[in-house]
């Protein structure tokens, strides 16, 4: 099968791709995981299939209980310069955090805890990947392991002036501070299992060919809805768009959504939950619809967290940052929320790696200039977000978890109205935990959250508990106060 040369919607040519599949499933010194295992087979046999891709046989290599780092780094070099069209490569199993730099490490099968240097440094995988002598011109990256959104870190970055790389994009199974799921008794982990679901049965009503942006969201649904693990993403230069198969149920109706409109019931649950019980009726509603949604592209509240703010001869303000949901285009009206209060502007200018664009989509990283905003009145951590749908709060009820000191936590525990820091989307922001009695690493309890000054949050909103500006825990925002 033969891929598009115009852009990264043309399925991969099977002959010049190639896969990689890593995991480890035994351990001397961390608890297996069978699981692991069924997720190589299922992942090739899905890959190998011809009724999705085709790819070779022999263009996906299995990589099953490396016996050492060497030999991961060495299949993903060979298969990086081997392969011109599109590179995958996908590891399972343990993943822990380097107690110093922070970084994610990968654990192979003699790895023992505490010790980094037995395991794999997720760089050196990046940097396989992303080394001059691999041609590549798409390339995705998956990672189902725990705190797997570290590997997020840096990855754009680092290859933002490689203008030969067309498209990237990195797919994590939890967040930065989270564990991965592997259920007892279930055939696949949480988010592998979801993931090759989605391939095989794909998206009644969906593209012809499914996208990673696609698949990315139907993931993320479907594990919202068992309150599992939520996964990550990140794309470079359309790398959303890279499609690794056929949708076989593109054919058919979508599912009906629900007849509740989508915003009316999530203004309902906003405006109630403070001072009314959790609205199962209503819960169950927004549950039914995203899973009977299939594209991002479906939820019109555009919102971009602000990374950073530069101010640019002949263009004014200009703020940075990846596209958290729905769309947005020249010319449309928009909100500045945060810290600094509200202002109202227009976007006079979408920019994409140096390239201008009239639109920029969900999961992608982008440059928006502001008519008519000062410096002074935008800043980092404040959201930009379409008009009239996002206000500042400064309490919450929430949900929050304290990591394990043996995975990177603090040593003690907290009390109530202890003070932390939290992030929220791109915000630091100090904020007093209280209306609990004690918090041990490993825990989890209901808060409520004071923060310092207002802030833009959702409901079902995840934030990071910070110490000393190092993760320590993660939340997640279940009524908002006020």
């Amino acid at each position: 099968m033969r891929g598009d040369d115009h852009g990264m919607s043309g399925l991969p040519d099977g002959s010049a791709s190639r896969v990689v599949l890593v995991g480890t499933h035994r351990y001397e010194s961390f608890d297996d995981l069978p699981s692991v295992r069924a997720n190589l087979t299922g992942l090739r046999d899905v890959f190998t299939d011809a009724r999705l891709w085709g790819l070779p046989d022999e263009h996906c290599a299995v990589v099953e209980q490396p016996v050492n780092a060497r030999q991961v780094l060495d299949q993903v070099r060979r298969s990086a310069e081997r392969a011109t069209d599109t590179l995958i490569v996908y590891f399972a199993g343990h993943g822990f955090t380097d107690d110093r730099t922070n970084d994610l490490c990968l654990a192979l099968p003699d790895s023992e805890p505490g010790l980094e240097y037995t395991m794999l440094p997720f760089d050196a995988i990046r940097r396989r990947v992303l080394d001059h002598g691999s041609r590549a011109r798409r390339k995705v990256v998956i990672l189902d392991c725990c705190f797997s959104a570290r590997a997020l870190q840096g990855w754009m970055g680092s290859v933002a002036d490689q203008s030969s790389i067309e498209g990237s994009c990195v797919l994590t199974a939890s967040s930065e501070t989270r564990m991965a799921l592997a259920p007892p008794g279930e055939k696949y982990t949480a988010f592998t299992g979801e993931l090759i679901n989605v391939l095989e049965t794909g998206v009644p009503g969906g593209p012809s060919l499914l996208d990673m942006e696609t698949v990315y969201q139907q993931v993320r649904w479907a594990l919202e809805a068992k309150s599992r693990p939520i996964p990550q993403q990140r794309n470079r230069n359309a790398g959303g768009q890279i499609p690794p198969v056929i949708n076989t149920a593109a054919s058919l109706a979508p599912r009906p959504a629900p007849p509740v409109p989508f915003v009316h019931t999530v203004s309902l649950l906003i405006t109630d939950v403070a001072n009314a019980p959790r609205r199962p009726e209503a819960e169950a509603a927004i549950a039914a619809y995203v899973r009977a949604t299939p594209h991002s592209l479906h939820d019109p509240l555009f919102l971009m967290p602000i990374e950073d703010v530069f101010v640019v001869t002949g263009r004014g303000v200009v703020v940075t940052g990846r596209v958290e949901r729905g769309q947005i285009g020249v010319g449309m009206p928009v909100d500045l929320v945060g810290g600094l209060g509200a202002h109202r502007t227009t976007i006079t200018g979408v920019e994409m790696f140096r390239k201008t664009s009239n639109t920029a989509s969900m999961g992608e990283n982008v440059g928006l200039s502001l008519g008519g905003v000062k410096r002074a009145e935008v800043e980092p951590g404040m959201v930009v977000t379409a008009q009239n749908s996002v206000m500042t709060r400064t309490h919450f009820q929430a949900d929050i978890y304290l990591l394990p000191t043996a995975k990177g936590g603090r040593q003690g525990e907290i009390f109530n109205h202890h003070q932390a820091t939290l992030r929220l989307r791109t915000a630091n922001i100090t904020a007093t935990m209280a209306n609990f009695s004690v918090l041990s690493p490993g825990e989890s309890t209901t808060a409520t959250i004071t923060l310092t000054r207002p802030t833009a949050i959702d409901l079902s909103q995840r934030f990071t508990i910070l110490d000393n500006n190092t993760p320590i825990g993660a939340g997640q925002i279940t009524g908002i106060i006020g």
